[in-house]
């Protein structure tokens, strides 16, 4: 069993390195996975809408691209002022340690994908 995010991640890489078939593939895999809390499930939606953008823009659909990065970011925007810190120390308390993977933060994802929206 891998995790949501190292699939996004893995996805997001094929994306930009022009193999959108093997990334779609990979978030259909993502999909598939069971969630944990670990994961960040509140995340997982506007996370894997950026990706889908991304294989989009490798296809070189545009249009698609910008409607799927635009879901993305409305997504992040609902989650604005969203707390990670709390997961943080529910992580360190369930634990022991700090998570190993870092939290997702909705204010820089946004920024993100301003960026990539406005580069299109």
């Amino acid at each position: 069993m891998v995790c949501q995010a190292a699939r996004l991640a893995r996805a997001e890489a094929l994306a930009r390195s022009g193999r959108p078939d093997e990334a779609t593939a990979e978030v259909r895999r993502a999909a598939l996975e069971p969630v944990r809390s670990s994961d960040q499930p509140w995340a997982l939606v506007p996370r894997m809408t950026r990706v889908q953008g991304l294989i989009a823009l490798a296809r070189g659909d545009r249009a698609g691209a910008r409607r799927r990065l635009t879901e993305a970011a409305d997504g992040w925007r609902r989650h604005l002022g969203h707390d990670p810190g709390a997961e943080f120390v529910a992580n360190f308390v369930d634990l022991g340690r700090p998570p190993i993977v870092g939290l997702v933060e909705p204010d820089w994802e946004l920024r993100r994908l301003t960026a990539e929206l406005a580069g299109l």
